[in-house]
């Protein structure tokens, strides 16, 4: 009962609709990949599946690949299939994918161990391993350089978060200003 030439013109004009997004972006249509899908179900089940469908016009010829597919995912999903069964088609879909160069990932610039230079403030801190507050400096994170070592304990502030660098612990910004805790001898990132 399926109209595929319906499918196909719904098919074709989301492809289009997401051609159209993508070329908009910037993408090149050769960066540009779709996959068509169709949810389908048991008839008078309750629970559809996504099943990916070939590229292309669907065809009669298509069907029995499609519904083999289909078969498999509930077998993967619900341990049993019933090649036996009608289908019922749910729902229509299409994903388009521009794929973009990877940012290439920028070096931090270079300093000294010394980070005195990006302490902005101290205040008083409270860590319960040193015994309570403690006169902390506050560093600004967007002013620290690859190669800074900071010694706990040490607050680095920076837009998106805070970090603690608790007592006897040694943080150091690496080469892409990651800030490297060394943690009673032992390395994390943060």
């Amino acid at each position: 009962a399926l109209d595929l030439d319906e499918l196909n013109r719904v098919f074709d004009e989301i492809e289009s609709d997401a051609r159209s997004t993508l070329d908009a972006e910037g993408i090149p249509a050769d960066r540009i990949t779709v996959e068509r899908g169709i949810d389908l179900r048991y008839l008078g089940q309750h629970h559809e599946v996504p099943v990916v469908v070939p590229a292309g016009q669907i065809t009669p010829e298509t069907l029995p690949e499609i519904a083999r597919r289909f078969h498999e995912a509930h077998e993967r999903l619900y341990l049993y299939s019933e090649p036996e069964s009608p289908l019922e088609s749910i729902n229509v879909r299409l994903t388009g994918v521009g794929a973009i160069p990877k940012t290439p990932l920028v070096s931090w610039p270079a300093g000294t161990a010394d980070a005195s230079g990006a302490i902005k403030e101290r205040r008083p801190v409270y860590f319960g391993e040193a015994g309570g507050w403690v006169d902390t400096p506050i560093y600004d994170g967007s002013r620290l350089q690859a190669g800074n070592r900071i010694e706990g304990p040490a607050i680095i502030e920076e837009v998106t978060t805070t970090i603690v660098v608790c007592p006897n612990d040694l943080a150091e910004i690496d080469r892409l200003g990651n800030v490297v805790i060394e943690v009673n001898g032992k390395m994390r990132n943060e």
